[in-house]
């Protein structure tokens, strides 16, 4: 060997993995992780037991899977089986139990296209039951949490035409997910296209972030049909949240001396049909006194009474995003509509906004075969409106405001030209000039963005083309 080589020290060779590590954990904040970093980190897996071991913390720390529709019906479970495998490696081998790594788990289905069925929508709702279903997929939810793992976020993300009933699910796996609940030290929870939890979901937990995706469209639906086969969780406490992401009726204690939602701090709710207006009013009130940041996203008419919230009664509110969809069937009418009414209404309270620094209006409109002067702002509209309240005596510690216009037009004639370039240049301009209060503010920084899709109508499908 030659003593003259000079080699790097350990600490420093560390550093570097560690860095490379810690670049691609922070890159999961952007949809997934980086494929470099990834890279990189599998091949440190062979250098050393010093890389080894450094390596596989980083790349076991967030676990995402992901059925890809291109591959066999049976990927996933194989996936799955794979992971199972590496968390529990065979005495005497080599391999690192990655078990206690895992920090975040998602899992992702999509509902399959199922061609060898008649019913194929059927068939591929079967599926995604019989994949969550599978004694694979439970024992992996019992596996995360064996001998107190360090779990902390676990997310099922179901993209489905219809929701997964939670009694369509077989005992095993509400045992085993409710055990994985009840962990102690998982603190995040998110569900998409679940619905029908059962009221105990959060007896026993320490849950202090729940999010939950239960959208369905029908208005049919009773929110008191939640049947439960928990018994173990009915006596167990509830803990409090500090985060709640909801857009359906999940039946939530509401009752102010025992409700988990007393000392929410972040609250999103998706409103569309009457009932999700109700629930949500009654959680705003609940907890108005400690919550510091509120989403509302609002879909067709926005249909909470007028007067029914005031958001100057908050007093801890920092931050607060209204969003505001208009679908094909329900044009945007500059001058009069009623939705833009009544988010001016919302956005003026009887009692001043004492602490809120933060306001961001997200708008998406929808429209067929109209001009580059679509959405343009016309005098004395809710644009102007907004602008004048925004800049009033109720917003003394307001500093920035964000509005973000989205739209996506069909063109009905094929020979039809939009210029997309040309409208958000305008409409960015024409938004400026329509607050003028916040755009001369020294107090209040105001951001627009605008971006548009342009749609062709087909005799059978809709596409995007490049205008």
């Amino acid at each position: 060997m030659d003593s003259g080589k000079q080699f790097l020290p350990q600490e420093l060779l560390d550093n570097f993995v560690d860095e490379i590590g810690r670049e691609y954990i922070a890159s999961f904040a952007n949809g997934y992780g980086n494929e470099i970093c990834q890279t990189a980190l599998i091949s440190f897996l062979s250098v050393s037991r010093s890389f080894h071991d450094r390596a596989i913390g980083a790349l076991f720390r967030q676990v995402h899977l992901t059925d890809r529709p291109e591959r066999d019906i049976n990927h996933i479970i194989e996936r799955i089986s794979g992971l199972r495998q590496i968390m529990h490696p065979t005495p005497g081998s080599t391999l690192r139990n990655v078990a206690p790594c895992i920090q975040t788990f998602t899992l992702n289905l999509k509902m399959r296209n199922v061609q060898r069925f008649r019913n194929t929508i059927d068939a591929g709702h079967t599926w995604l039951v019989d994949t969550l279903s599978n004694k694979e997929t439970t024992g992996l939810f019992d596996d995360l949490h064996q001998n107190d793992f360090g779990i902390r976020e676990f997310t099922i993300r179901l993209t489905a035409t219809r929701n997964v009933i939670w009694t369509e699910l077989p005992p095993h796996f509400s045992s085993s997910v409710l055990s994985l609940i009840r962990s102690p030290h998982l603190r995040t929870l998110y569900f998409a296209q679940i619905s029908r939890i059962p009221p105990t979901l959060l007896n026993g937990s320490h849950i202090r972030d729940l999010r939950l995706e239960q959208l369905e469209m029908s208005n049919n639906h009773h929110p008191t049909e939640h049947p439960s086969n928990d018994a173990d969780g009915q006596n167990l406490p509830c803990p409090k949240l500090d985060v709640f992401q909801t857009d359906d009726d999940f039946p939530v204690d509401l009752d102010p001396r025992t409700s988990p939602l007393t000392d929410l701090k972040k609250f999103k709710a998706n409103c569309l049909l009457p009932r999700h207006y109700t629930f949500t009013q009654k959680i705003l009130l609940l907890a108005q006194n400690t919550l510091e940041d509120i989403r509302l996203d609002f879909s067709r008419d926005i249909r909470l009474p007028a007067g029914s919230i005031d958001f100057g009664c908050m007093p801890r509110l920092r931050t607060l995003t209204l969003f505001y969809f208009r679908s094909f069937a329900a044009p945007y009418r500059p001058l009069n509509d009623s939705g833009m009414a009544h988010i001016c209404q919302l956005l003026d309270p009887q009692s001043p906004f004492k602490s809120l620094s933060e306001i961001n209006l997200e708008l998406h409109f929808k429209d067929v075969g109209v001009q580059e002067n679509f959405l343009s702002p016309q005098p004395n509209s809710h644009w102007h409106d907004i602008d004048g309240i925004l800049t009033g005596a109720k917003y003394p510690a307001l500093r920035k405001v964000g509005v973000q216009l989205n739209s996506d037009i069909i063109n009905v004639d094929h020979g039809e030209v939009f210029n997309k370039k040309q409208y958000v240049q305008d409409k960015r301009r024409l938004l400026r000039e329509a607050f003028a209060r916040l755009s001369a503010s020294e107090k209040i920084g105001l951001t627009v963005n605008v971006d548009t899709s342009i749609l062709r109508r087909g005799d059978l499908y809709l596409s995007l083309f490049t205008s």
